[in-house]
């Protein structure tokens, strides 16, 4: 996968205009690489890889912060309706992401995912990204300390 680090010069470099924005498929492709930036830094500062992850061309999984002792996954979407699919296939296949498996996604409620039903975290984006800023930051600070 590949991300650009400014949401306007990911549309200049894919010549796409401001309508395109009106469009979903659009909207969630900003929404990723929005996320990507900011797991990116914090990947950077902890020095812990970030990647994703992929069983066939329908179950992935957007973003895997592969934490030797507390790794997450998450799925960024553009509502509560999103493919849980890839989640639920890594929680299957991969024991360490039974309790650590998000999805992101503009206005939804917080909900842990040992309190989730199908064992799949929420987290509206907007706490997403301030969680991973604040992460970020703090790393940053012990990394320069």
């Amino acid at each position: 996968k590949v991300y650009f680090s400014d949401g306007a010069v990911r549309n200049a470099a894919l010549q796409r205009s401001q309508d395109t924005l009106l469009e979903p498929g659009e909207q969630g492709a900003l929404l990723e690489n929005l996320v990507a930036s900011h797991l990116r830094t914090l990947a950077l500062h902890t020095g812990v890889r970030l990647h994703y992850w992929r069983a066939r061309q329908d179950r992935e999984v957007d973003f895997i912060y592969d934490h030797p002792e507390k790794p997450v996954a998450i799925e960024v979407g553009t509502s509560s309706t999103h493919t849980r699919a890839g989640l639920a296939a890594l929680r299957a296949r991969d024991p360490r992401f039974r309790e650590s498996a998000w999805l992101c996604a503009p206005g939804l409620p917080l909900v842990k995912p040992v309190a989730a039903a199908d064992g799949i975290g929420l987290i509206p984006l907007d706490l997403a990204l301030l969680v991973i800023g604040a992460q970020a930051e703090k790393a940053q600070g012990l990394t320069l300390a």
